[in-house]
């Protein structure tokens, strides 16, 4: 592997060692964008298996998710990316909606989708904008971990939407559950 990312190139004086870097192999494998070279492309967009979920983002109304839809029908082919709209529970494969409109919504049942899955998950992210409190994220958090075996996490809506890119790129067993936050503004 260290020989196809690096090739070694010897110096005529001293036999000294000068490594350069393979720039083909690594913008094929890693994805070069103009802040340098990401390290989870390759894992993302070119899963050998399935495609991977990548949330991309979030506005007002719902999320922009890639690698859900590659096909709509025979005529039209997309990128795989869609906007959902409204609050979403993503896992490494697929995105589904969740009926959840608000915070006081979030309970150890609207969550049972994420014990039922196969292969079990073992983090679950909630992100939401809106603070969600203690008092009813300790239950939900203690009955996750103790009796699914799931630790549980809540963020706010750009971290978890980032730490569930950066889980599901290194082959965790990781969920996000995102409420949709009205609040939040477009750009134009």
């Amino acid at each position: 592997m260290l020989l196809r990312l690096f090739r070694t190139l010897s110096s005529s004086r001293g036999g000294a060692t000068l490594q350069k870097p393979f720039n083909y192999d690594q913008q094929v494998r890693w994805g070069w964008n103009e802040r340098g070279y990401d390290i989870t492309y390759g894992s993302l967009y070119h899963s050998p298996v399935r495609p991977k979920v990548i949330l991309e983002g979030y506005g007002p109304d719902g999320f922009s998710v890639s690698n859900v839809v590659k096909n709509v029908g025979d005529m039209k082919k997309t990128d795989g990316s869609i906007f959902m709209h409204g609050s979403i529970m993503a896992f490494p494969h697929g995105c589904f909606f969740w009926n959840v409109e608000s915070v006081q919504d979030i309970t150890v049942d609207s969550l049972a989708p994420i014990a039922l899955h196969q292969p079990k998950i073992n983090i679950l992210l909630v992100g939401s904008n809106t603070l969600i409190p203690h008092r009813q994220m300790y239950p939900i958090v203690e009955t996750m971990r103790k009796k699914y075996g799931i630790s549980v996490e809540k963020s706010e809506l750009f971290n978890a939407i980032g730490t569930f890119n950066f889980l599901n790129a290194e082959d965790r067993d990781v969920a996000v559950v995102l409420l949709r936050d009205p609040s939040a503004k477009t750009e134009n």
